[in-house]
């Protein structure tokens, strides 16, 4: 019997492996069906469609979709996308239409052809999309499948910005649009220029009209009064009118570099609280202009002007040696002012000083008012004596506005508005606990803040209930310098300011000695907050005066209930 039992086993096992055989094949075999095989009986997408166009000129993309599965398909749509810058041929505002095919059998092909025009040559390539929506006969939801299709467009107008690679500051300089018609057609043309404020130029916006295949020159001058060593840019967008309609035909951009000038000005902060040039509110700008010939020929008539933009500049405060309007706030010095800078000999340098004070308060009205700076853009001019060449240098110097952080520390005995009860004897009595709630409130204003951490030290006699509200951050007790610390990571600016400040609230005991019997108890000494201005890149600080149990803040106890009775 026991060796029928086995045998019994024995075939139950075989079978049981040859059916999880048999379901493993037949789970490969549909997998093989739906990713491998099936792919190739899916409904596809292709195009007939010129592989380059032009520019204005209708063309016509053809959509093919063939009925690749093995079963019929209903409901058939077929849209057509067109990107920025093209459009269907018959004017209508639309970006998408659809065609509706209807019913397909298997291995059916339908086409649908949509004349197109590119209108917008800035982008070399336009990508149209055909999508195809269709409800295979096995199933009750529709299926989607879509296709990219990229033309080259050319311009029958082609344009060429010419410029030189580098001017100096201030110095005329020529440059060109070059055009050539390469068309068929007459093309009326219209040009755009983008180009630095500070940039100036004879450029005209006139249109002109180009015949087939003429080609042509459009000259101006300009000139850029920009920092030496400064990069900025021309654009050119050409648009153009064929038969009533508007075109982009081009859009070309090209870098100028600006070289140093033989005439240098410098600008430096004297009194800045750090490298970058970070200062605080209140405080008095020392900016020291200095202007130097770096060549070997006699500058004459130098003349220097400076223009100071940011809205705490105290401009009725200005201390200088040149003319001031406090209106916009620009300073002007020449011989007239100085009569050192009647002549700059080769090496020499002319210092300027010019103190400028800071308003005290920030103008916070909203939480994006910060990052507040101070600019001072200066431009120096000369006279090359030998050839009466007129140099120029210009220089921006940027101060970074220091945030203001604050922190008001209060204590309460009876605060039951912060959700924590205090309990012990008033007046305070020696050898006897009393509880009190300390409120640290802080704030900041104009710049977002970094690792700020609040420190206080607790007196003798004072100790740390674990009763505590922390709004963020983390709160603990330092017990080598018996220091209570807050630290946050982060801190917008403003907080405190448009809203209400962060408010960390924690108890503490106090139990009077013999020693403080008649007086005040002190029960926190001074509250010290760092933080980093992300900003300015520079740590700022704040103190809150010593607390003890006069209670000041703490409506409801009298000044002689925080007196210690022995």
């Amino acid at each position: 019997m026991p060796s029928m039992r086995k045998e019994k086993i024995r075939i139950l096992t075989l079978v049981k492996w040859i059916l999880f055989a048999a379901v493993g094949i037949a789970a490969a075999f549909v997998v093989y069906e739906l990713f491998f095989a099936g792919s190739a009986r899916r409904p596809a997408i292709s195009f007939e469609a010129p592989p380059n166009v032009v520019l204005g000129e209708d063309f016509p993309l053809t959509v093919v979709f063939v009925n690749n599965s093995e079963v019929l398909i209903r409901n058939v749509e077929i849209s057509m996308t067109v990107p920025n810058g093209a459009m269907f041929s018959d004017g209508k505002n639309e970006v998408r239409r659809m065609r509706e095919a209807g019913t397909m059998d298997v291995g059916e092909e339908y086409k649908e052809t949509f004349n197109i025009r590119v209108l917008d040559a800035a982008e070399a390539e336009k990508s149209f999309e055909a999508s195809v929506s269709y409800l295979p006969a096995t199933l009750n939801k529709s299926l989607i499948v879509s296709k990219d299709f990229i033309v080259s467009v050319e311009t029958p107008v082609k344009t060429e910005l010419v410029v030189p690679n580098e001017v100096m500051a201030g110095e005329e300089f020529n440059w060109s649009l070059n055009y050539e018609n390469t068309s068929d057609q007459e093309w009326i043309l219209l040009f755009n220029l983008t180009a630095p404020k500070d940039f100036s130029s004879n450029f005209s916006e006139s249109p002109i009209t180009v015949k087939p295949g003429e080609k042509g020159e459009v000259s101006f001058k300009g000139s850029a009064n920009l920092p030496d060593m400064s990069v900025f840019s021309l654009r050119v967008e050409t648009r153009g009118e064929l038969n009533g309609r508007d075109y982009v035909v081009s859009d070309v951009s090209k870098d100028i570099a600006i070289k140093a000038s033989p005439l240098s000005l410098k600008i430096d902060l004297l009194n800045a609280e750090s490298s970058s040039g970070a200062v605080k509110p209140g405080s008095v700008l020392r900016y020291r202009l200095v202007c130097s010939n770096f060549s070997n020929e006699v500058f004459r008539n130098v003349i220097v002007r400076a223009s100071l933009k940011g809205n705490m500049y105290e401009f009725a405060g200005l201390a200088v040696s040149g003319n001031a309007s406090l209106n916009n706030g620009t300073i002007f010095w020449n011989y007239a002012t100085d009569p050192d800078l009647a002549a700059l000999d080769p090496g020499e340098s002319r210092e300027i000083i010019a103190e400028v004070p800071l308003k005290s308060d920030y103008a916070v009205r909203q939480a994006s008012d910060k990052d507040f700076t101070g600019t001072m853009t200066a431009n120096a001019e000369a006279v090359v004596a030998s050839t009466g060449i007129k140099l120029t240098s210009v220089v921006v110097f940027d101060a970074k506005l220091v945030g203001v952080l604050k922190i008001s520390p209060k204590i309460y005995f009876r605060d039951a508005a912060s959700g924590i009860i205090n309990s012990g004897n008033l007046p305070l009595k020696v050898g006897s606990p009393t509880d009190f709630t300390v409120h640290w409130a802080l704030s900041n204003q104009a710049s977002d803040m970094s690792n700020i951490e609040v420190r206080a030290v607790l007196p003798v006699g004072v100790s740390l209930t674990g009763n505590q509200k922390i709004p963020v951050g983390e709160f603990s007790l330092d017990p080598n310098s018996n220091e209570v610390v807050w630290k946050i990571p982060k801190m917008l600016a403003n907080t405190g300011v448009v809203d209400k400040p962060l408010e960390a609230i924690f108890q503490i005991r106090a139990t009077p000695i013999d020693e403080f019997t008649g007086s005040y108890m002190p029960l926190l000494r001074e509250t010290r907050a760092t933080a980093l201005d992300d900003f300015a890149g520079v740590s700022v600080s704040a103190t809150g005066l010593p607390l003890n149990s006069f209670l000041t803040d703490d409506p409801t106890v009298s000044p002689l209930d925080g007196l210690i009775r022995g």
